[in-house]
């Protein structure tokens, strides 16, 4: 069953991945040193994912058998990182980046492990999708617009930094217009289910709604180039402040044809919906009564709200 899954997932690759996050430790444990074990080849094992970033050391020391871990943004390093590798250029590895662990045999190689590799700016941001092709799309767009939290919550202020950056509004509107330029498609409302599910944007990010402008000009741009979305990924910290609702923001996302089928949805995640936990945490917890006001508000104007939490 080893020597299956192995031939499924390693031989016809120069190199395996894995995203790392806390309930994915011990199955990637088990995979990575299975895969240490039968690859004869030693073909390189890398890590990333929100869980180095939590805690680095702790994961190079459980997951001994990948070779290079990477803090943050792997994508921002990684391609000159193997560059280097190849040539046997530590010296100018730990010269030139920072926020790594590379573990070739018989070596041991940091370089300010704790620091997260992350952009600070995306103005220069090159934002296409010359690389996709027809069958990629044909789902919709998963895209990132920004990236970033201003408050306390470990997952995201750590992970994604405190400073709430984000995509140019019209390099999004750009990247809409490339993927629908040619379309016969005129109306939403006359698609076959198969296109309207190529008309959709699932937007990814921590928290878009913390930037209420920022937020609306991009729902507006999605509903002027006839696209849906899914749902809005949130929190209860943009809802509701000094256990005020914000009626406000409510409206805001209270367009119907906004959603895919005319159905509003919000996920809303945090790390704590204990007080105690939020004492810890140094965060506010909103009491039970506005919460509950809260999920009122939206039950009433028939949007689902879905609320889970990031361990």
């Amino acid at each position: 069953e080893n020597m299956d899954l192995y031939e499924r997932l390693v031989r016809k690759y120069d190199a395996i991945g894995f995203s790392i996050y806390e309930d994915l430790v011990a199955d990637i444990q088990g995979v990575s040193r299975m895969v240490s074990e039968a690859d004869s080849a030693k073909r390189m094992q890398i890590g990333g994912g929100p869980m180095i970033t939590m805690a680095p050391m702790r994961c190079a020391y459980l997951l001994d058998s990948i070779d290079l871990f990477i803090n943050g943004e792997a994508e921002m390093i990684l391609p000159e990182l193997l560059k280097l590798i190849g040539l046997g250029n530590y010296q100018q590895m730990i010269s030139d980046h920072r926020g790594f662990l590379y573990n070739p045999p018989g070596l041991l190689i940091l370089s300010d492990f704790n620091h997260c590799n992350r952009p600070e700016a995306f103005s220069s941001f090159n934002f296409n999708l010359d690389f996709a092709s027809p069958e990629q799309l044909k789902r919709g767009l998963e895209v990132n617009l920004s990236r970033g939290c201003s408050r306390s919550c470990i997952f995201c202020s750590n992970i994604q930094g405190k400073h709430f950056r984000s995509i140019n509004a019209d390099k999004f509107d750009a990247l809409l217009e490339q993927v629908s330029t040619g379309s016969a498609i005129e109306s939403p409302h006359i698609f076959t289910e198969k296109e309207s599910e190529r008309m959709t944007v699932n937007i990814n990010d921590d928290d878009i709604l913390q930037d209420k402008v920022y937020a609306s000009r991009i729902f507006d741009t999605i509903m002027t180039r006839k696209y849906r979305i899914w749902g809005i990924q949130s929190a209860l910290s943009s809802f509701i402040k000094k256990n005020q609702i914000d009626i406000e923001l409510i409206d805001m996302i209270d367009i119907k044809q906004l959603y895919m089928n005319n159905e509003p949805l919000v996920w809303l995640g945090t790390d704590a919906f204990i007080t105690e936990r939020g004492k810890k945490l140094s965060k506010h917890i909103p009491d039970e009564k506005t919460l509950l006001k809260l999920v009122q508000e939206f039950e009433a104007r028939k949007i689902k709200n879905i609320h889970y939490w990031i361990s």
